[in-house]
């Protein structure tokens, strides 16, 4: 398992940690699911998910089941938005780990909502706020 910042700089557990308490975001890869959950299983909690496999662990494949908050269990793509907001205590680590490439997409973009909302606190321009892409649809 590597752990890496956004810039592909190589941490150890214990930067890992530190670096993710800092700066909201981590990159794990060639990770498998035992190595990941050991590496949060000391300092985090699981979140119980309404569709987990197991503790901590909800697998995204396609469902035949259709209905509300069923999307991400499609080949559909999904619009920004913020998991579990409804609940009074949300997870504050929400992890993807892709166990193999997508046939076709597979692209996930994620947001630092915090980010956001520090950087028009201070009125900075979001192209110099870390940790921020935002890109229109149909363009590079």
């Amino acid at each position: 398992m590597r752990l890496l910042t956004p810039m592909w700089r190589q941490l150890t557990t214990v930067e890992a940690r530190r670096w993710l308490a800092a700066h909201g975001l981590l990159l794990v890869t060639e990770a498998t699911v035992n190595e990941l959950t050991s590496f949060l299983g000391d300092w985090t909690v699981p979140y119980s998910h309404p569709h987990e496999n197991s503790p901590g662990i909800t697998v995204i494949r396609p469902l035949s089941v259709r209905g509300e908050n069923h999307t991400g269990f499609t080949h559909h793509p999904l619009a920004l938005h913020t998991d579990r907001a409804h609940s009074s205590v949300p997870p504050t680590i929400v992890g993807c780990l892709y166990t193999r490439p997508a046939a076709d997409g597979g692209e996930s973009l994620l947001l630092d909502g915090a980010e956001i909302i520090r950087t028009v606190e201070h009125r900075t321009l979001l192209s110099e706020a870390r940790h921020v892409v935002l890109r229109a649809r149909g363009r590079p």
